[in-house]
């Protein structure tokens, strides 16, 4: 029985011993997680994932859309992702690697493809299993399942917003879905706010959102960081610091995010810096590669952002007006 070091045993040895295909069934997963995995190899290999609880929890919405994201835009050839959609649901963890067509490795256990059971945060077991009943069983649900990007995959399971719902999505929950309160975020939800100017009141013309405005480093002029403040980045409001998590903006996008650089004091977009410097210049109406003012957030009519925590994986980021 496995019960330390089950990413590097479960996730990673297989690969790195020749197998090059994962297939998973798992109750409740992220795509954090499979953000870490992908990362955490420089070989090529794929994912194959049914999420088994589908059926009878849903899915937060903010997980379906990385999951999407994942499977169409930017692992299109490495990972695909299906939700049960007939009951009775599956509470199962099971991982099957394989060379080719040759089932390998097996493993089950009480541990979810998420961050927080393959972390430190939840005490997890692991053991070896038949790798060919393991892969036997992700294939005798395969009939039952629908691809994430289904265009009606919506009417067939819950996909449930998690910052409006009253109930916040976690790794291994009993808790049924609340009834959606409408267009506002859920504020009994933990949240900080960060703003984008400095403690004069100004807003810095090399970081943060003009992080890549030094012209003498060749960076790109769109990459940008929001700043984290020393109480929020010891309050454990976000993760610890190089772990991945996924932020969902008020306007359906997916962001990948990490914090980064001393004591993890900015969050960054670790796919490309230049993700939140585009995304925030497009939101303000400011030219690509452009310098970000103070007048343009005034414009705008915010010079922060809120964060809502859903669970250390996903968070969702208010930058409304």
């Amino acid at each position: 029985m496995i019960t330390r070091g089950l990413f590097d045993s479960v996730l990673l040895q297989p690969a790195l011993g020749g197998a090059d295909t994962l297939y998973v069934v798992s109750g409740y997963a992220t795509p954090a997680m499979a953000y870490e995995h992908f990362s955490s190899l420089e070989r090529p290999f794929r994912v194959n994932l049914i999420v088994g609880m589908c059926p009878r929890d849903g899915i937060g919405r903010g997980n379906h859309l990385g999951f999407q994201r994942l499977s169409a835009e930017d692992k299109p050839d490495h990972f695909s992702c299906r939700y049960l959609v007939e009951p009775p649901p599956a509470h199962s963890k099971v991982y099957a690697w394989s060379r080719g067509t040759n089932p390998e490795k097996g493993f089950s256990g009480s541990a979810n493809y998420s961050l927080n059971a393959f972390g430190t945060d939840q005490r997890e077991t692991i053991s070896e299993d038949d790798p060919l009943e393991c892969l036997d069983y992700y294939n005798r649900l395969l009939s039952e399942t629908r691809d994430c990007c289904d265009e009606d995959i919506e009417d067939l399971i819950n996909i449930y917003d998690e910052i409006r719902s009253g109930s916040r999505a976690r790794d291994q929950h009993d808790v049924p879905m609340a009834e959606d309160r409408g267009n506002q975020p859920d504020y009994g939800t933990e949240s900080v706010t960060l703003s984008f100017l400095d403690r004069s009141g100004n807003l810095p013309g090399r970081s943060g959102l003009n992080w890549g405005q030094r012209p003498e480093y060749n960076r790109d002029p769109n990459q940008a960081y929001i700043r984290v403040p020393v109480d929020v980045q010891r309050s454990g409001f976000f993760p610890e610091r190089s772990r991945h998590f996924l932020v969902r903006t008020d306007d359906e996008r997916i962001i990948l995010c990490t914090r980064a650089q001393d004591n993890g004091k900015a969050i960054e977009s670790p796919e490309d810096n230049s993700v939140l410097g585009l995304y925030f210049r497009n939101r303000l109406g400011v030219a690509p590669g452009r310098l970000v003012t103070k007048e343009d957030l005034l414009h705008y009519g915010r010079t922060d952002v809120v964060f809502y925590k859903i669970d250390e994986e996903n968070y969702y980021m208010d930058f409304s007006r």
